[in-house]
């Protein structure tokens, strides 16, 4: 959650991330070569899989879910998985999900993709909005969220959070009153930066 306080005035907007909800696991110890291995069958993981997003859609509202696993041998078996489950489940017509292979297309860092080719996917979903209080009363509510996931939830899923988080972080300073203040955006994003980079 990144939330802006200005005098009486707040604004929030909440993200989630969270590994493929199967049973799976990466037997061994050393770090980086665990193979996936899925630990129960198609039918023992449907039941938790729709309690998981029953449970998203109950607290958040909708979903739309960015997954970045990648093509690699293990990698691209849950994410398979994955979409297998969705589409299977009764959620296949209202959670939306956008795959990204973060690894292919955001090659040597370069960022340039998250705008080119996912912004456009999850565009849509920016109309879920952020939560804004005025002072007085609640003026906006967020109606929805973007679950964020890769195989470990750590780098990937921190670049491309803080890349949404960045996105609506203009559009709550708008709200604010706080746009037409470039050096005070700049500074909003600095911080920003700084702050999902020590979280990462």
């Amino acid at each position: 959650e990144q939330v802006i306080f200005l005098d009486e005035c707040v604004s929030s907007f909440i993200q989630i991330r969270g590994s493929v909800p199967l049973f799976w696991e990466q037997p061994g110890l050393q770090v980086g070569s665990h193979r996936v291995r899925m630990s129960r069958g198609f039918e023992a993981n449907a039941p938790a899989f729709d309690r998981h997003f029953h449970t998203l859609k109950y607290i958040y509202g909708k979903q739309i879910i960015v997954n970045l696993l990648g093509s690699k041998e293990g990698e691209h078996m849950l994410s398979k998985a994955f979409q297998s489950h969705l589409k299977a489940s009764e959620h296949a017509n209202d959670i939306k999900m956008v795959n990204f292979d973060y690894h292919q297309m955001v090659k040597g860092g370069k960022a340039e993709k998250l705008h080119g080719v996912l912004k456009p996917q999850i565009q849509k979903f920016f109309e879920c909005g952020f939560f804004y209080f005025d002072g007085k009363e609640i003026k906006r509510s967020q109606s929805g969220t973007i679950r964020t996931n890769c195989l470990d939830c750590l780098d990937r899923t921190n670049s491309v959070q803080a890349f949404i988080g960045l996105e609506m972080l203009t559009k709550q300073l708008e709200v604010l009153g706080l746009a037409e203040k470039p050096q005070l955006v700049t500074r909003f994003q600095e911080v920003f930066r700084s702050m999902w980079s020590v979280n990462g």
